[in-house]
């Protein structure tokens, strides 16, 4: 296994576990070391693609991708987790989550899509 794979598996471990103490960064990696001093760590190879941008197109290759295999870790899943559905807001739960701690907002649309939404709303069209 290349140094350039150790490197980038530990940096990745740093970066998660940042805000740990140095003790529990040690206690993080030490599987992987022990692992990777015994041999037991290995290669992966094949494709990796972005989800299209609409249900009907097509997925996007990425060109250079590096994949590393841990082994499972119940909090390390669950911040993973917190990440992937932070990234799929859609504005009607920033919207909704706004008038829920009392925003006064006003929203700007076409009215084409979803115009019956939020009534209590002023929209500029």
């Amino acid at each position: 296994m290349s140094r350039r794979v150790v490197g980038l598996a530990a940096g990745l471990l740093l970066v998660v576990t940042l805000p740990a103490a140095a003790e529990d960064t040690n206690t993080v990696l030490a599987p992987y070391l022990r692992a990777r001093d015994e041999g037991r760590t290995h290669a992966v190879s094949g494709e990796v693609f972005a989800e299209p941008r609409s249900p009907t197109g097509s997925p996007t290759p990425y060109g250079d991708v590096s994949v590393l295999l841990l082994p499972y870790a119940s909090d390390f899943e669950a911040e993973l987790d917190r990440i992937r559905l932070g990234l799929r807001d859609s504005p009607l739960a920033y919207v909704e989550a706004a008038l829920a701690r009392g925003h006064d907002l006003t929203l700007f649309n076409r009215g084409e899509t979803n115009a019956e939404l939020f009534p209590e709303v002023e929209k500029l069209r």
